[in-house]
């Protein structure tokens, strides 16, 4: 009986050996899997980052090219967020003149479908403007807008729109071309 309880005793004394072998195996496999995990995460945002520099600079051949749809079409693509330093910068610029441009193009559509009598057309391309920047010529998109609003029917949209023109601030041209907004006090003193 002894030898049988000795035999059972090793036998358990294996199979603890054995469990304890098993989770700390099992805890090992969870690191690995957790630091597999990571890696395929950095290699995501890795490659997010190239796309954005990608872009930058598909962006930027088709400004040389004047292919402004092109650089357009590549810029959107483009997470800003991800530049660094010196791409940023040249993100933010480039950002400036191509919503300068479309700005003008749209402006002027705008106006011109306006004076056709296509205010439908005119609403289209004002307000993809106004999505771009809303104090364009200093509210003179938004006022454009609101006449293309009053002048197919759409009074309450007109009278809203109008109400905007009054909160875009007035600006002045200095000596310099440099512009600011206008200082009621500067000329009260």
């Amino acid at each position: 009986l002894s030898e049988a309880n000795e035999t059972v005793t090793e036998a358990n004394e294996t199979v603890a050996a054995s469990e304890a072998g098993v989770s700390s195996l099992e805890e090992q496999i969870a690191s690995l899997q957790e630091q597999i995990a990571e890696y395929e995460s950095a290699d995501a945002n890795d490659a997010t980052t190239r796309d954005a520099y990608n872009y930058l600079a598909v962006c930027l051949n088709a400004l040389v090219d004047d292919d402004d749809d092109a650089a357009l079409e590549a810029y959107e693509k483009i997470s800003g967020d991800l530049l660094e330093d010196e791409a940023a910068e040249i993100y933010e610029t480039i950002g400036e003149e191509l919503n300068e441009e479309r700005l003008s193009e749209l402006f002027s559509s705008g106006k011109s479908a306006i004076s056709s009598k296509d205010y439908d057309e005119a609403i289209t391309d004002l307000k993809e403007a106004v999505e771009i920047d809303e104090t364009y010529k200093d509210g003179q998109l938004l006022y454009y807008l609101a006449q293309a609003y009053r002048l197919n029917g759409d009074t309450d949209l007109a009278i809203t729109t109008y109400e905007r023109v009054e909160m875009v601030p007035l600006m002045v041209v200095k000596k310099d071309s440099v512009r600011e907004v206008f200082d009621r006090s500067k000329i009260e003193r």
